[in-house]
């Protein structure tokens, strides 16, 4: 759904909902979010050996991504793991060790013929934002600035109460940028 402001395409409408809104003590100034996830630029891609659990006995190779401009140091890296091509067994134990938590209707059938990797096996919240980071926009330039920013916490309570549902929302694509 996007930002009542954004929905309001006449200036004069939108600034009279700004006024009222800040008269009733709700906001100074209102602008709409711009805030959004933004892929996170790779500076240089190394192999790794982190050991993964319960695909002891299938081939993979780890990818560490690094970020050598990231704001700190927590955010540098991320690993990636590739299995390649799997004969049905290993999906089936890949699915077993790493899809039980969440609903089973959001993985993709097996195909022998596609290249998979860790992500595959994983709700698509978590597909649609692996290896991408939520830009902060500033609100407000007053004292105390007011940002919008991500909560990790409550990105985590989404992502295990939609893995959850019975009948979770189809997911959207997002596009890289």
């Amino acid at each position: 759904m996007k930002p009542i402001l954004t929905l309001l395409r006449s200036k004069s409408l939108r600034s009279s909902v700004q006024l009222c809104l800040a008269a009733l003590g709700f906001m100074g100034w209102v602008e709409p979010a711009k805030s959004e996830f933004h892929k996170i630029p790779v500076t240089s891609v190394e192999s790794c050996s982190v050991p993964l659990a319960g695909a002891e006995d299938i081939s993979y190779s780890c990818r560490l991504y690094r970020d050598a401009n990231a704001k700190l140091p927590v955010w540098e890296t991320a690993l990636g793991f590739e299995f390649g091509r799997l004969n049905y067994r290993q999906w089936q134990q890949l699915v077993t060790t790493y899809a039980t938590w969440h609903n089973r209707r959001n993985l993709a059938y097996y195909d022998r013929d596609r290249n998979y990797n860790l992500m595959d096996f994983m709700p698509p919240a978590i597909q649609a934002w692996n290896r991408h980071r939520f830009h902060e926009q500033d609100l407000t330039p007053a004292s105390p600035p007011t940002k919008l920013a991500a909560n990790c916490w409550g990105t985590l309570y989404e992502i295990l109460r939609l893995a959850k549902q019975d009948n979770p929302p189809a997911p959207h694509p997002i596009c890289d940028r």
